[in-house]
């Protein structure tokens, strides 16, 4: 007997009762929890919660399970005594968590209140139930289970059960960074993730909070543990509003830097489960099904690489920008792409570039897709209208919230959202509404081709004529050190061919799956048209997204979203079609089973290939760094060097981690806008004699040394500095560092003698 065929068995009036009170329950479980963060205790944080839950079993009740006797005479049409029994299972609720907690061993952890909480609420829900349906008349009763026995009422039981379990993966992957975050700084492994920025952006956001109006303004990480000048970061504020957000949800009576932790390691999954939300809603515009949803989230959540995006504790943007973009497909994949629908899409687009300049080539594509749909269809013109007017009229409210007013109109940056950016796109919104106005007048589509070349070309003179440095792309102020020693060195800039194979299989091995499942899926026939448009579409933006990441890898978070909307779209389809051989096996399945089977496949070659071909030359250089930055992470550097505000070397890529976790300052960190730093650090490591480097240390006023003996050059004087024999006299070996696992690569720290 099928799952369906079960389902159809149970009473539809339970289905439906179950389908009302899961988001009524996950709604008393997060409340609790998040009211017990807050320092409440915990039977007030349960009695608010409650409440809270049975005021929405009210609503969802009278509005989905009993819909159909809202103007009946019964219990379920009236308000009052409907709401009173409502309320009676909430106090029968809340009266069986009291007694089970009473009963539990003190002090009762996580667990033990979940599980109390679902005892009671388990209770209370056949408490309502059972009193709901035996006050139904037999007539009604008769009459509903009818009219609920459809499928809707199996397809949202279902669907709300699938989002639960999603929900449920998701606070199990937070859980374990959740506690070693209460544990800080007793760490018994380092906080993740391996890269700077997290803790540069959770620097910043401590800056703007402690400094209030007067630095709202301020992208610089100027705090007491800022460079010489502060690290100039090319950040923008969206991110930081959000994570000030989940900060103010944090206990107030703990420390400023777990609270900033904590809000780092719930907002990314959150994040996540709006990139699910979005990508389900963008393939349901292809297949309609509960399985969509199924395939968004395996993808998303069982694919490594696109679910890093979304790791607890990642504040950086890249994962916002993901689920912007998933945003941005849901609305592209609309069958009426109707001006409101345009505004939202152009608005998201315009969010993306406040965000940051890169998601032009994005706005780029789309604009270009919407004008090959204009040329195609002429009543399809005001699409790319107002989708520019949304990203003109979003980058430009936000140009204001990053610079005062007086700079906002004048000051030219290339980086970050400026007048630069937001020009170009009032001039192509312009452009885009006189082509909806020469449309809508019936001209030649080879007229509108013509006018439109015309029409991108005087918004390109135009920009060129206003900003000329633009066309030099974002790193145009950029130090020359950064093209020639930096980027070279940063693994997400590079090619991506350039990459270990494992990286390159990882990266394409969605896109390479969706591109085969979009081509079987467009050589058959019987596809209807719209649909078919639906398909090139995610062909035309597969494309260009693969492209983006073939040249640097780090696009990957654009093509990802692309590739996981085309699978979820088609895969159902392409499986269940009469292929001869090699699909022929696959028929032997389920219908339902085959989809699975070929992401269990996909997913199984890919890591087949990843554990074949994986490479270990560089573990002991990362066994190294992780130390460094777990010695940083654990304090242990200021019971050894001191509380002041000194000058640590240590290496770029662990500069994050030194703003945001001491009270030092650092020569510079990895980003481009600190190329003389950069450049600095790199002849500091590449010394060959402690003379030749002894000017840069006194230059900066450097304290102490923090660093791998594996990163710098044999012929270094870093790596002799290793000899005692060898070592400069005014470099003092520290000793009492404790580090998270046995490495035969420790990191050495050093304090310097007369470099002040």
């Amino acid at each position: 007997m099928s799952s369906s065929s079960a389902l159809r068995k149970i009473n539809p009036l339970l289905l439906r009762h179950l389908a009302a009170g899961a988001p009524a329950l996950l709604l008393d479980i997060v409340g609790m929890e998040l009211l017990l963060n807050l320092g409440w205790e915990v039977h007030l944080a349960r009695a608010l919660s409650v409440t809270l839950a049975t005021v929405a079993a009210f609503f969802l009740h009278r509005a989905f399970t009993y819909a159909a006797y809202q103007k009946a005479k019964t219990v379920h049409g009236q308000p009052i005594p409907f709401g009173t029994l409502q309320a009676a299972s909430g106090v029968l609720s809340f009266g069986i968590f009291m007694r089970i907690l009473w009963s539990l061993p003190h002090p009762v952890g996580f667990a033990g209140r979940i599980f109390a909480l679902l005892c009671g609420a388990a209770g209370g829900f056949f408490f309502n139930y059972m009193m709901l349906n035996r006050l139904l008349p037999a007539r009604a009763a008769k009459s509903a289970a009818k009219d609920m026995a459809s499928p809707v009422s199996t397809k949202t039981f279902k669907r709300v059960l699938l989002w639960l379990l999603i929900f449920c993966l998701m606070l199990q992957m937070v859980r374990g960074h959740h506690q070693m975050v209460m544990d800080w700084p007793q760490l018994k492994d380092v906080l993740g993730p391996f890269d700077p920025d997290p803790f540069v952006r959770l620097a910043q956001v401590r800056q703007w909070l402690m400094g209030g109006l007067a630095g709202f303004f301020d992208h610089t990480v100027r705090n007491v543990n800022a460079p010489v000048g502060g690290i100039a970061t090319p950040w923008t504020r969206p991110l930081d509003i959000i994570l000030s957000i989940f900060y103010f949800f944090t206990p107030h009576s703990l420390p400023m830097t777990v609270r900033l932790l904590l809000a780092a390691t719930w907002m990314p999954p959150c994040i996540g489960l709006g990139a699910i939300a979005l990508l389900t809603l963008a393939a349901r515009r292809q297949f309609d099904n509960l399985h969509v949803l199924g395939f968004v989230a395996l993808l998303i959540l069982f694919s490594p690489d696109t679910f890093y995006y979304f790791i607890p504790g990642d504040s950086d943007h890249h994962g916002l920008l993901s689920m912007l973009w998933c945003g941005v497909l849901a609305m592209l994949l609309r069958r009426d792409y109707a001006p409101k629908t345009a505004l939202i899409a152009g608005g998201i687009l315009g969010l993306m570039i406040w965000i940051s300049p890169e998601a032009l080539i994005l706005t780029a594509t789309v604009y270009a897709l919407l004008g090959a749909l204009m040329l195609w269809d002429a009543r399809k013109a005001p699409g790319l209208a107002y989708t520019a007017l949304g990203a003109a009229a979003v980058a430009t409210f936000g140009l204001f919230v990053e610079m005062p007013p007086g700079d906002a109109l004048t000051k030219q940056v290339f980086d970050s959202i400026s007048i630069v950016q937001v020009s170009l796109l009032w001039l192509c919104a312009a452009a885009a509404f006189v082509l909806a106005e020469i449309s809508r007048r019936g001209v030649a589509a080879s007229a509108r081709f013509f006018l439109a070349c015309v029409a991108g070309a005087a918004v390109l003179l135009a920009e060129y004529i206003l900003y000329p440095r633009f066309f030099s792309g974002p790193l145009a102020d950029a130090d020359p050190f950064i093209f020639t020693g930096f980027l070279p060195r940063v693994g997400e800039a590079k090619f991506l061919f350039s990459n270990g194979w494992e990286d390159i299989v990882r990266e394409l091995m969605e896109p390479v799956l969706a591109a085969g499942l979009i081509a079987a899926a467009l050589l058959r026939s019987y596809v209807r048209p719209e649909r078919k448009l639906r398909l090139w579409i995610l062909s035309l933006l597969l494309f260009v997204t693969t492209v983006m990441t073939l040249f640097q890898i780090r696009w990957a978070y654009y093509m990802h979203p692309v590739a996981i909307a085309a699978i979820a779209m088609t895969v159902t389809a392409v499986t269940a079609m009469p292929w001869s051989r090699p699909w022929v096996y696959l028929r032997r399945l389920p219908r339902a089973v085959r989809p699975y089977a070929v992401l269990w496949l996909a997913y199984f070659g890919m890591n087949f290939l990843i554990h074949l071909n994986f490479s270990h030359s560089t573990a002991g250089s990362l066994g190294c760094m992780t130390e460094i930055r777990y010695v940083i992470q654990t304090q242990q550097l200021q019971p050894l060097l001191g509380d002041n505000n000194q000058v640590l070397f240590t290496p770029e890529d662990s500069g994050g981690d030194t703003l945001f976790f001491t009270p030092y300052r650092i020569i510079a960190s990895n980003y481009h806008r600190e190329g003389a730093g950069l450049q600095e650090m790199h002849d500091i490591y590449a010394a060959t004699t402690a003379k030749a480097a002894e000017p840069l240390l006194k230059k900066h006023q450097v304290a102490a040394m923090l660093y791998c003996p594996v990163f710098v050059p044999a012929d270094s004087w870093l790596a002799a500095a290793a000899n005692p024999k060898k070592r400069p006299a005014w470099m003092v070996p520290v000793k009492g560092l404790h580090f998270a696992n046995d490495k035969d690569k420790e990191p050495l720290l050093f304090r310097l003698k007369g470099m002040k």
